[in-house]
């Protein structure tokens, strides 16, 4: 089972559904149903998907309308949701430990395209910053990802 097909295992309340989408669209959420376009590759299917849970659990009322800011707001809201949780930290750390750098290696790593990949970086440098902690890693994503383990100093004095 792929990734796609686990996610939606998870989420039985939900009817999926498969169809030629109108207007250019790849996803759209009413109510307990989600309609996808069955064009989209496995990997982009994902991704759409990890989205389109995003707007069921976090959307309030209908945000076709694009020109209004309310609407562009939950819908970068729904993006970054599915970044992060497509492309965790610790995810990125594990890439780190066995040696997976290139792009494209890393988005097959997580079952993404190397373009949602990128933008889920975009999104962790909007968020966190250019430079950040997380957990015993310091992160620097001023040129892709850069990961430093930060060593405890386990004799470390209390300067007062």
């Amino acid at each position: 089972m792929n990734s796609f097909e686990q996610l939606m295992a998870t989420r039985p309340e939900i009817t999926f559904t498969f169809v030629d989408m109108p207007f250019g669209l790849k996803g759209y959420t009413h109510g307990d149903r989600i309609f996808l376009d069955k064009k989209n590759v496995p990997n982009e299917q994902y991704q759409i998907l990890l989205e389109e849970l995003a707007h069921h659990d976090y959307t309030v009322g209908n945000i076709t309308d694009t020109s209004q800011i309310k609407n562009m707001q939950q819908e970068k809201q729904a993006r970054s949701i599915a970044y992060e949780q497509a492309i965790s930290l610790d995810g990125l750390i594990h890439c780190f430990y066995h040696g997976v750098w290139a792009p494209i290696d890393i988005a097959d790593y997580f079952d993404v395209t190397v373009e949602f990949l990128f933008d889920s970086i975009e999104s962790y440098r909007t968020k966190r910053g250019l430079i950040f902690k997380y957990k015993n890693y310091l992160f620097d994503l001023r040129r892709g990802v850069n990961i430093t383990r930060i060593e405890q100093n386990p004799k470390s004095r209390l300067l007062s």
